[in-house]
């Protein structure tokens, strides 16, 4: 189990990394969005 879910891992890094950064990118944005119209800043 733990070989094959290296190899996979290793065949597609860049794409999980991508994904993982924008979707944080994504929720840290809408939280300050939320928090800013909340706070009328």
């Amino acid at each position: 189990m733990t070989r094959v879910n290296v190899n996979e891992s290793r065949k597609e890094p860049v794409l999980a990394k991508a994904l993982k950064f924008t979707i944080v990118i994504a929720v840290i944005g809408i939280l300050l969005c939320v928090l800013f119209m909340a706070f009328g800043i």
